[in-house]
């Protein structure tokens, strides 16, 4: 027997919908996440800034959060690759991060430009915005074509 509506169960665990965004000139949107009370956070990025948006349900910039590190990683580990040093920053990809919800909080997965991965997670307040909680480093990068090998 085919159901022509969704279950009970399935209308209320779904997120509300997100509100329609169009990211400003020169940024893409990467990555959406739908909060129980029907707000949304967005991830943009532009090649050099990730930013993160809180939209209430009517599609209208609640706060903004900027995350623009040069090199990643080197600042959660006491290790700086000398090429690396010597080499301008990478531009980031567009599609390297990742959200997801938990309640109106959000966790980010961010991969650098050097592509190492970092764990952001971030509480939201209405009045002062997102709070980083904790951030960890998951993988560190390594420029293209290192094996990893001694040399």
């Amino acid at each position: 027997m085919h159901a022509t509506k969704p279950s009970l169960f399935s209308r209320l665990s779904a997120p509300p919908p997100a509100a329609p965004f169009t990211p400003p000139e020169g940024w893409s949107l990467i990555d959406t996440a739908v909060h129980p009370s029907g707000e949304t956070t967005i991830v943009l990025g532009n090649g050099e800034v990730v930013r993160l948006l809180r939209l209430n349900r009517l599609g209208k910039v609640l706060r903004q959060t900027e995350f623009s590190q040069d090199t990643g990683h080197t600042d959660l580990t006491d290790q700086v690759d000398p090429a690396d040093a010597a080499q301008p920053a990478p531009r980031r990809f567009r599609d390297a991060v990742r959200l997801r919800a938990i309640g109106e909080a959000v966790t980010m997965v961010l991969r650098t430009g050097r592509n190492g991965v970092l764990v952001y997670r971030l509480s939201y307040c209405v009045v002062h915005g997102y709070k980083q909680l904790w951030r960890t480093l998951v993988n560190m990068g390594r420029r293209s074509g290192d094996t990893g090998a001694p040399q």
